[in-house]
C-alpha cells in the first residue's frame, strides 16, 4: 500500500507479512523511479536507512553513490537499483569502476525478496581488496552466509546472476570479457518467491564514508541459465569422449579445446545434446562445453592427459592460460601423495601475465622426505619448466642460519629444498623467497605481493618416464617444505615450433613482419624463414591478406590463426609446439624457441 501521495517519482509504502510462518514485522520503504523506459521500470531503494542516490543513463547504465554499513549478518544497509520480476531471469552487467571506501565495500548483482533490511537474498559482489564472493540469506532475519569466494577478481569486471524458477537454482558468475564466464556458486533459489527484486546493489561498508560504483550495459534475459552439469572426459588412448548433463535446454552448445596449440572450436551442437568425441587428442588439454541462452553462455571444463606436452597446475584446478592452452590437475602424475598438501592464495602475483597458475601450490609436509612426479614420455630430450612463488607469508620472513629471524639483508631465509630431474640435481638449496627477492631486486617483507619465478632445464629421458623430485633438506624448522606451483614438459625430440606472425624470424610479431611480407610479395625481398609462420590466416597461401591479418592483430584486437586452426589472442605470443614431421613438411628450418 502507499501513503496516498506521489512526489517526484518517489513512492513510500510498508511491507508486512510472513514467510514459512515467521512474522516479518513491518518495514518502511521509499522507492524512486530512475528509468521508466523498460517494463517493469528501474527503481532505486535505500535499504535499511542507507544514504545514497543514483544517476541513470541509457542502456542500463547507472552511477551509484552509497553510504551503508554492509550487506551481511542479519541486517543490510545499501542502495539497490532493481526491477520487480516474477519469472526466471538472467541479468548481466559490467562493473566499470568502484570507490575504495573499504576493503569489503561491495558492488554487484542481487536478487532479493523485498526491500526490508533483513530480507532473503542472493548476491554476487566484487570488492576492492577481497575479490569476488557469492553471499546469501536463506530466510528473513537469519545470519548471512557465503560460498564461492574468488581472490584476484578486480574492477572492471563483468558479473552475471541468473535464477531458474523451474530448477530452483540461482547461479553467479564473473568474466573479464563478457564471453567466458567463471561460475562462483550455484545455490538454492526456492526460498525466494515471485514477485522479487533484481538488480545492482552497492554498499560502502561504512556509514561515515561514501562509496559507490558504476554499472554499464545492464541487460536482462527472461530465461534462467545454468552451466552444464557432471561433465567428465574419458581418454581411451585414441579418442577423448565428453559426457555431460543439460540442466536446461540450451539454444545451442559449443565444444572447445585448449591444448598445446591454443584455443580451437571443435564443434557446435543442438541445445539438448550431451556427448561429444575428439578423435585427435594431443597433450594436456582442457575441454570446455558452453551452453548458450541467446548470446550468453555458461560453461563447464574438464581436463585430459593425452601425453606430452604436459602442462600441470600443481595443487590447483584445471586452467586455461592467456595463450589459450590448457593446464590440468596434478593428481595422476604424483608418484605418492602421502604427506603432500594443496594450498591456494588469491593474492595478486607480479612478474607474470597469468597469476592464476601461481596462486596454488603442492607442498610436502614430511621433514627429510621427497615429493615426486612422473610423466610418461618417449625416450628423448625434453624441456622442463618449473613455476614457483611463495604463497606462505611467514615463509617470506628472513631467517638466519640458526633458524632465528635475522636482518632483512640475510640471504638465508624461507623454505629450502633440492630439485632433481631424472636423478640429477638441477636446483640445490633452492629458496623460492630468495629467488623472488632476486626477481624484485630487493628482499620482500612477509605481506608483500607474490613474485612469480620460473626455472627451465633440458633433460634426457631413457626409461620412458620423466621424473621430477623435490627433496626436503631439514627438520621443517625453519620451514623447508618443498613446493611447486606448476610444471610444463615440452618434447624436444618429437616437436618443433612455429611462431605464427613472425615472418622475418626476429622472435617478435610487430609491424616489421607486415612490411617484410609486402617486401617479399612485391619488392623481391627475401623469403620468410618459415612460410607457415607467415601464413597468419592459415589459408595455405602467402598473400596480402596475411599482412592485413597481422595489422588487425596488432591494432584491431583480431586473432591470428595457428597452423592447426587454433586462435591466438591479440597481444599474445603465438609460439606453440607442433609435431616435427608436420613442421618439416611445411619447410620450417628455424624453430622459434
Amino acid at each position: 500500500e502507499t501513503d496516498g501521495g506521489v512526489e517526484d517519482g518517489v513512492f513510500t509504502g510498508w511491507i508486512t507479512g510472513s514467510v514459512h510462518g515467521s512474522v516479518l514485522g513491518e518495514c518502511v520503504v521509499r522507492r524512486r523511479i530512475v528509468d521508466s523506459s523498460p517494463n517493469p521500470p528501474w527503481s532505486s531503494l535505500n535499504v535499511g536507512g542507507a544514504w545514497g542516490y543514483v544517476e541513470s543513463g541509457s542502456h542500463g547504465d547507472f552511477d551509484v553513490w552509497a553510504k551503508g554499513n554492509d550487506i551481511w549478518n542479519r541486517q543490510d544497509q545499501f542502495v539497490f537499483v532493481y526491477r520487480e520480476l516474477s519469472g526466471s531471469f538472467t541479468v548481466v552487467t559490467r562493473v566499470s569502476s568502484q570507490l575504495r571506501s573499504h576493503a569489503w565495500a561491495k558492488a554487484g548483482l542481487m536478487v532479493r525478496q523485498d526491500g526490508c533490511s533483513d530480507a532473503s537474498y542472493g548476491y554476487l559482489c566484487v570488492t576492492p581488496e577481497r575479490g569476488a564472493d557469492f553471499q546469501y540469506r536463506r530466510f528473513p532475519g537469519e545470519p548471512a552466509a557465503h560460498s564461492g569466494a574468488v581472490g584476484g577478481v578486480e574492477v572492471p569486471t563483468y558479473l552475471l546472476l541468473s535464477g531458474s524458477l523451474e530448477k530452483g537454482k540461482i547461479v553467479g558468475a564473473y568474466s573479464k570479457d563478457g564471453v567466458d564466464w567463471r561460475v562462483t556458486a550455484v545455490e538454492d533459489f526456492t526460498n525466494i518467491v515471485p514477485p522479487f527484486l533484481v538488480g545492482p546493489a552497492t554498499t560502502s561498508h561504512s556509514l561515515s564514508v561514501r562509496g559507490g560504483a558504476s554499472y554499464r550495459e545492464t541487460e536482462f534475459i527472461p530465461k534462467g541459465i545454468l552451466p552444464p552439469e557432471d561433465l567428465f572426459c574419458v581418454f581411451d588412448g585414441e579418442t577423448v569422449t565428453l559426457i555431460w548433463d543439460d540442466p536446461i535446454t540450451y539454444d545451442r552448445i559449443e565444444v572447445l579445446k585448449f591444448g598445446p596449440e591454443g584455443e580451437k572450436i571443435l564443434g557446435s551442437l543442438e541445445g539438448d545434446e550431451t556427448v561429444f568425441e575428439d578423435l585427435s587428442p594431443r597433450g594436456s588439454s582442457v575441454y570446455r562445453v558452453r551452453g548458450y541462452v541467446g548470446e550468453v553462455c555458461l560453461s563447464a571444463d574438464c581436463g585430459v592427459d593425452a601425453g606430452p606436452p604436459y602442462r600441470v597446475n600443481c595443487g590447483g584446478a584445471i586452467h586455461v592460460d592467456g595463450e589459450g592452452r590448457g593446464w590440468i590437475e596434478d593428481d595422476e602424475f604424483l608418484v605418492d601423495p602421502t604427506g603432500t598438501h594443496e594450498a591456494v592464495n588469491g593474492a595478486p602475483v607480479r612478474n607474470t601475465e597469468d597469476e592464476f597458475l601461481f596462486q596454488s601450490e603442492r607442498w610436502l609436509g614430511l621433514a627429510g622426505a621427497g615429493m615426486e612426479y612422473a610423466f610418461p614420455v618417449e625416450n628423448g630430450e625434453y624441456t622442463v619448466e618449473l613455476l614457483f612463488d611463495e604463497l606462505c607469508s611467514w615463509c617470506r620472513t628472513p631467517f638466519g642460519p640458526d633458524g632465528v629471524e635475522g636482518t632483512e639483508d640475510d640471504d638465508g631465509f624461507g623454505r629450502t629444498f633440492d630439485v632433481f630431474l631424472e636423478g640429477k640435481r638441477v636446483l640445490e638449496g633452492f629458496q623460492p623467497a630468495v629467488a623472488a627477492s632476486a626477481e624484485a631486486g630487493r628482499n620482500l617483507p612477509g605481506g608483500e605481493a607474490l613474485i612469480a619465478v620460473t626455472r627451465s632445464f633440458s633433460v634426457v629421458v631413457t626409461d620412458g618416464a620423466l621424473n621430477v623430485r623435490f627433496v626436503d633438506l631439514g627438520d621443517g624448522n625453519p620451514p623447508e617444505n618443498p613446493k611447486i606451483s606448476a610444471i610444463a614438459v615440452y618434447g624436444r625430440s618429437s616437436e618443433a615450433w612455429v611462431h605464427t606472425g613472425d615472418a622475418n624470424g626476429d622472435g617478435e610479431v610487430n609491424i616489421a613482419d607486415a612490411v617484410f611480407i609486402l617486401g617479399f610479395l612485391f619488392a623481391d625481398g627475401r623469403e620468410p624463414y618459415c612460410m607457415k609462420a607467415a601464413d597468419t590466416n592459415n589459408d595455405g597461401n602467402l598473400d596480402i591478406a596475411d599482412t592485413v591479418a597481422i595489422l588487425g592483430h596488432l591494432f584491431a584486437g583480431n586473432r591470428l590463426l595457428a597452423p592447426n586452426g587454433g586462435k591466438i589472442p591479440p597481444g599474445k605470443d603465438g609460439c606453440f609446439p607442433y609435431p616435427s614431421d608436420v613442421i618439416e613438411a611445411l619447410g620450417c628450418e628455424v624453430p622459434c624457441k
